[in-house]
């Protein structure tokens, strides 16, 4: 018999759809658990303070900003992210320029949708994201849609702060152009410092996959984001 022989295109295929798969059953499990509960999201992901005990909190803690920019530095790439948040939408959009020190850029925008689980310091969302990524050396550009999901929990400390998590993934369908496929992870850490600012620690995964593999950030990186 002549072995069966697979190419790296399905074997691509078969590596992050059980990853998409696993995406949308958490992006339909998290809109069910949302859909009564929703409520805006407040800036930077850091939320104003339980007050169950009636103790009053002090103002400084609970400043609110529907708008909000960031800039975020690594070792080899900065990063700027203008973020909106929408009552009507139940969350916000978000644009993103990166460039590193190679020269390859992205711009991305994200729409998603957030909300509360129940009375808990947990907020969960889902949402989409487009993504535009040149890179320089390899001349190569990808285009992808994203399905995005993120959680954010509230850490029970002195200082407003959250611990955060971002995934978005285009599988090989939705990615176009040199592109076969993309993942963009963020952890972040934010704490608010003064009412208009928050100080950001974290770390970013961004793999665009093409014909030679390339990829635009494995980093950590600091920063702040700024209210108003």
């Amino acid at each position: 018999m002549i072995p069966s022989m697979q190419s790296p295109f399905h074997a691509r295929r078969r590596r992050f759809a059980p990853l998409t798969l696993l995406l949308l059953s958490s992006a339909c499990s998290t809109t069910r658990a949302l859909a009564p509960q929703e409520i805006p999201p407040q800036a930077g992901g850091v939320q104003t303070p339980s007050n169950q005990t009636g103790t009053p909190v002090p103002a400084q803690q609970t400043a609110v900003h529907s708008r909000t920019l960031a800039l975020l530095l690594g070792s080899d790439s900065y990063q700027a992210r203008f973020r909106q948040d929408s009552d009507s939408l139940h969350g916000f959009w978000e644009l993103e320029y990166l460039q590193t020190r190679d020269d390859d850029r992205v711009f991305d925008a994200h729409l998603r949708r957030v909300g509360r689980v129940q009375d808990s310091a947990l907020e969960l969302g889902v949402g989409i994201g487009a993504y535009a990524v040149a890179f320089d050396a390899s001349d190569h550009e990808v285009f992808a849609i994203a399905l995005c999901a993120g959680l954010s929990y509230d850490l029970n400390t002195r200082i407003p702060s959250a611990l955060s998590f971002e995934l978005s993934v285009a599988p090989e369908i939705t990615t176009f152009k040199d592109g076969e496929s993309l993942v963009d992870a963020i952890l972040r850490y934010e704490a608010q410092i003064t009412p208009n600012a928050f100080a950001i620690f974290g770390g970013r995964i961004f793999d665009a996959e093409t014909p030679l593999s390339d990829e635009v950030s494995h980093e950590a990186f600091v920063g702040v984001r700024l209210g108003f």
